[in-house]
């Protein structure tokens, strides 16, 4: 008995922290990995909820948001497939590429949903919208596979267009050429 009371009240803590740390917006600062590590962390080895731990804990996440979220954009920018030409070396460009979209849906290999989703994070953020705000379904990766799915052609969200290919491909094309300069700004200044 004392042993299944360890593991529910685990559960339970580790369903408070991640309710804490969505309900906070620290989701929209965070890419895919940052997310994946903590969620990893908090089912791993979950501190106890209690006033003190948690509010250390999120004042220390909040006091460290500008720079998780600029680690995100470099870190989305590192990952682009260099056999691509659009894909400078330098900065992003007026176009990126990313794999794994058929005509069922995202690979579940490669990780580029999330980067694309990470993509479309990065561009609401950019812009003062909070991507928290999007349900699950309204996420940029859900419409876009949808659409993929439904045999479009292309599609467009509110910041990039999106031309679909046979072999996967995904040709995401900026709409906002402001946007793409705060992110080549922030990834300048990351490398000096």
């Amino acid at each position: 008995v004392d042993d299944c009371m360890k593991r529910v009240i685990k559960g339970i803590d580790a369903a408070l922290w991640r309710r804490a740390i969505s309900e906070c917006g620290f989701a929209a600062v965070m890419n895919a990995e940052m997310l994946g590590r903590l969620h990893k962390q908090i089912d791993t080895d979950c501190p106890p909820i209690d006033r003190d731990t948690m509010a250390a804990t999120l004042i220390t996440h909040f006091a460290n948001a500008q720079k998780s979220f600029v680690e995100g954009v470099v870190y989305l920018f590192k990952c682009l497939d260099r056999n691509f030409k659009s894909h400078d070396g330098f900065k992003l460009g007026s176009r990126v590429i990313f794999h794994g979209l058929y005509a069922h849906g995202w690979s579940a290999f490669g990780g580029s949903a999330d980067r694309f989703n990470d993509f479309s994070r990065i561009m609401m953020v950019l812009d003062g919208e909070n991507p928290a705000a999007l349900g699950g379904s309204e996420q940029h990766k859900y419409l876009v596979e949808k659409a993929k799915i439904r045999g479009d052609k292309s599609f467009d969200t509110p910041y990039f267009r999106c031309n679909f290919f046979g072999n996967g491909n995904v040709h995401v094309w900026p709409l906002r050429d402001d946007l793409i300069t705060k992110a080549n700004e922030m990834i300048a200044d990351h490398y000096g």
